[in-house]
């Protein structure tokens, strides 16, 4: 099906913090870090030598192929997110911070466990599991997996490899940039990228990479902003021609807008501060001609129409 494959691209660019889990499984790829404020291709051994935090793996994984879907090191802030795919199962999140155990329990139901004292409930129709490793690294599995689930895989926790992990990466001959000046993809992709200039509140768009991958280059914006409450927008731009691209693929539709049309559909997927959404709205026009822009967003479509209007209006 057509569709699966352009969305499944897509979904490629950005795998954590409000990537869809939903990216196929490939070889690793060849990245270019440009400022030292998110790590994407740490191992858990080098993360621990950079932050001093215990980075451990569950040896334990719920019923269905888990896949290990990236491991992001955030300098700053001190803190580790890993997201773990379920290809048959439910996907969850793994935060590891230094200290916070008070701030990350509020709200939670004190239990005993293997290791001594956790805190489970249910935030933002989220299920979280919390606890404090050796160290005084705090852990927090999150995701709509069930208690017992949860426990099991914080139980487990230390006894996993990450060299024996099934892992989520792409192909080999993809290349990323990531964090890329606005006037570094514009000269790499051959066009001075517009970006838009109407945007919901808590919404502030940072350029998170410029990619080519089978010969076709592509720049994924993305809300820098996250949280439960934030929206997640998500913000293609490649070449190519909006209507060979969008022929044949099913589920879509197309609309007027502009002085031209654009096409709407539904894509499915999760965010680390989402587990549960289940799918978001995609928008697709094409401002300039070879350009392709899509947006997929958990805001409504008028909101994502207004946001694409003002990148036509420049």
């Amino acid at each position: 099906m057509k569709r699966a494959s352009i969305i499944g691209i897509l979904a490629l660019t950005v795998m954590m913090g409000g990537v869809s889990l939903a990216a196929p499984v490939y070889a690793a790829p060849a990245i270019v870090q440009q400022e030292a404020d998110y790590y994407y291709d740490l191992t858990p051994e080098e993360i621990a030598k950079r932050s001093g935090l215990p980075v451990l793996l569950p040896g334990y994984l719920p019923e269905g192929e888990y896949l290990l879907a990236g491991i992001v090191y955030h300098a700053k802030q001190q803190s580790v997110h890993l997201a773990f795919l379920g290809l048959d199962g439910v996907p969850f999140h793994m935060d590891i911070n230094k200290g916070g155990l008070v701030e990350e329990s509020a709200g939670l139901n004190e239990m005993a466990f293997k290791k001594g004292v956790a805190y489970f409930g249910k935030v933002e129709n989220t299920n979280q599991f919390v606890w404090e490793e050796a160290g005084g690294a705090v852990y927090k599995l999150s995701g709509s997996l069930p208690e017992q689930e949860l426990k099991k895989v914080a139980e487990s926790m230390g006894k996993g490899e990450y060299s024996l992990m099934k892992k989520a990466t792409v192909l080999n001959d993809q290349a990323k940039i990531l964090h890329p000046s606005k006037e570094l993809v514009s000269t790499l992709l051959g066009y001075s990228l517009k970006l838009p200039t109407v945007l919901p509140e808590g919404v502030e768009l940072r350029i998170f990479s410029y990619t080519e991958f089978l010969g076709k280059k592509q720049i994924a914006i993305v809300n820098k902003k996250t949280g439960p409450d934030i929206p997640d927008v998500f913000l293609y731009v490649h070449q190519g021609d909006v209507d060979e691209e969008m022929d044949g693929v099913s589920d879509i539709k197309k609309i007027p807008f502009g002085d031209g049309f654009a096409y709407t559909y539904q894509a499915p997927g999760s965010s680390a501060n989402k587990p549960n959404l289940q799918e978001r709205n995609g928008f697709v026009w094409s401002p300039n001609e070879g350009i392709i822009y899509t947006i997929q967003s958990d805001l409504p479509l008028e909101e994502i129409k207004k946001i694409a209007a003002s990148v036509n209006s420049k």
